[in-house]
């Protein structure tokens, strides 16, 4: 069992234009998305093998999101109501891990996949399902841990933009700021 809560703040940019290029002198005149987000998640698991797990949950958060729109710029807001809104999620997560190590794997297997349900029947103010695999294969080459990790995710209808996918997400190394391109 577990529980996780979180209270955070932030704001994103929100140029029709994917690099803000009206902008580039000056950020802070950008159009721009501020909004907040505080919830929870409870989480009940179930070992259902030496390596295998299946993990149920239940999120719930309440989000508000402002518009800061520029003068004279054309405003795309990332996908979010704007106001309050809450978002409730039911969680479904089956892990199979049998690799030698989490942190430097040198041999192993690690498959997971996830399904995200909300919708108004959970009192929730957004309607979406989200689809999440994922493969990892560890080894060892001279004596140095490697891995190969496969990824794929799907998204139905309406969800707030930190339920969706991007491709700056998979990235650790990430050099300069990802444009928020849905993949």
């Amino acid at each position: 069992a577990g529980a996780s809560a979180w209270a955070l703040r932030g704001e994103e940019f929100a140029c029709a234009n994917e690099e803000c290029a009206p902008f580039s002198d000056d950020f802070g005149a950008a159009p721009r998305l501020r909004y907040r987000r505080t919830g929870g998640e409870l989480t009940l698991g179930l070992r259902l093998s030496p390596f295998a797990r299946f993990l149920g949950g239940f999120r719930l958060e309440r989000v508000s999101a402002e518009a800061l729109p520029a003068p004279a710029a054309e405003y795309r807001p990332p996908p979010i109501h704007l106001g309050v809104s809450r978002v409730s999620t039911l969680v479904g997560t089956w892990e199979y891990d049998s690799r030698n190590d989490a942190f430097l794997p040198r041999e192993g297997l690690r498959l997971a996949s996830q399904v995200a349900f909300s919708s108004r029947l959970l009192g929730s103010d957004y309607e979406f399902s989200r689809y999440w695999l994922q493969g990892e294969s560890a080894f060892a080459l001279a004596g140095l841990p490697l891995r190969v990790q496969l990824q794929v995710g799907a998204l139905q209808q309406d969800a707030p933009f930190f339920d969706r996918f991007y491709a700056a997400d998979t990235s650790s190394y990430a050099v300069a700021s990802a444009p928020a391109r849905t993949i």
